[in-house]
C-alpha cells in the first residue's frame, strides 16, 4: 500500500499562506474574506485549502466598472 506524500498538495488548491500570496493580501484578510463567505474554503481537519479557480473568481468579482457620470 502506498502512503501519500504529505508535502504534495491537492491539485488546483493552495494552503492559506500560498493563497494569500496569490492574492497579494495577508493571511488575516484572507481569513476574514473566507469567514464572510466571499471566498470559499475547504477544511480537512485542521488544514484549510483554497481552490485557485475560487480565488480567480473572487478577483473577477472585484473589478470596478467605470461610472458613466460625466
Amino acid at each position: 500500500m502506498k502512503t501519500a506524500d504529505p508535502s504534495r498538495k491537492l491539485r488546483g488548491c493552495l494552503d492559506r499562506p500560498d493563497a494569500a500570496t496569490y492574492l497579494s493580501i495577508s493571511t488575516r484578510l484572507l481569513d476574514q474574506l473566507a469567514g464572510a463567505g466571499q471566498i470559499p474554503r475547504i477544511k480537512i481537519g485542521r488544514k484549510t485549502l483554497f481552490r485557485v479557480s475560487d480565488l480567480d473568481d473572487f478577483v473577477k468579482r472585484q473589478v470596478q466598472k467605470p461610472s458613466l457620470e460625466g
